[in-house]
Parts: structure tokens; sequence; C-alpha cells
């Protein structure tokens, strides 16, 4: 991370970070916990580009250093800029459906999951688009459409 980034304020609108949209989730209407999707290593991927192999990713917890003795030396003077957040990411295909039905999705072909933001905002990254922070709070995560002489297809990043 370079140090730039922008915050989104789900009030303004949905997000969209290259092939990848986020809402927020309506109220009452909250993911089943029942089946996370893992983290990998210390990234909670949401999406991975099929051009490019980029991801769309919230990072967990980074390994800061790789000698655990300067770790240990150190650890006293490191004071974090900023709190972070925890993230996790959900299946859940009921919510999805249910969205659907309400109207808030066209499709559910689209959906990735549902993240939830909890303690503090996190920072969504990608490699070629600028940093996001994301507000402690509920959301749908699925893939972008777009439409091209009166044809629909899947956003590719």
């Amino acid at each position: 991370m370079n140090g730039i980034f922008r915050n989104w304020n789900p009030d303004d609108g949905d997000l969209c970070q290259g092939d990848v949209l986020l809402f927020r989730l309506p109220a009452g209407m909250a993911p089943n916990e029942a089946q996370p999707i893992p983290a990998t290593g210390h990234q909670l991927i949401l999406a991975s580009g099929e051009m490019t192999g980029h991801h769309h990713a919230i990072w967990m917890h980074p390994v800061m250093f790789r000698d655990d003795g300067l770790a240990r030396g150190l650890e006293a003077d490191f004071k974090p800029k900023a709190k972070s957040g925890i993230a996790t990411l959900y299946r859940d295909d009921g919510l999805v459906q249910a969205l659907e039905s309400s109207g808030h999705l066209t499709t559910r072909t689209l959906a990735i999951g549902f993240l939830t933001v909890e303690g503090a905002p996190v920072m969504l990254h990608h490699q070629e688009h600028e940093t996001i922070r994301i507000p402690v709070g509920r959301f749908y995560v699925g893939k972008q459409r777009q439409h091209s002489a009166g044809e629909a297809r899947q956003v590719e990043d």
C-alpha cells in the first residue's frame, strides 16, 4: 500500500473496484455465519482476476518482520497508526435468494459472498486499483456486469 486510499461511504452508493461490487445489506438482513470462506494466508480474497491473476483482498494481520528476534525487540516501540477491523466473508445461498426475491439483486449468478466488518474499517487492496477503506457493517460482495450492444456480460479484471 502506498498510503493513498479513499474512504467508501455506503450511503453514497455502491462500491466498485474493478470487477467487484459491494453494497450494504438492507436493515434486518444478515448472513448465516455457518459457512465462512477462509482467508488465504494473511489475505481474505474477495475475488481473483481471471485475466491478470491479481486479486481483490483484505490483508489480515500481515507479517511485519521476517526475523522473530527483531520483531520481539521492536514490538514494544511499534504503535500502529490505525486500528484495523476484523473482516469475515460468508457464503449464504439463502440470503442471495432473499436479495434476488426482494429486488436488490437482478441475478444470483454473480454473488461471491457476504462481508462482515467489525471493530474498525478494513482496507480493500488490488494491484491495479486504488485501495478503498470499507467501514464497519455487513455487505453483499458480487461480480459486476457490463452492458454493451444490448448484451450483458461479466466484467473481467
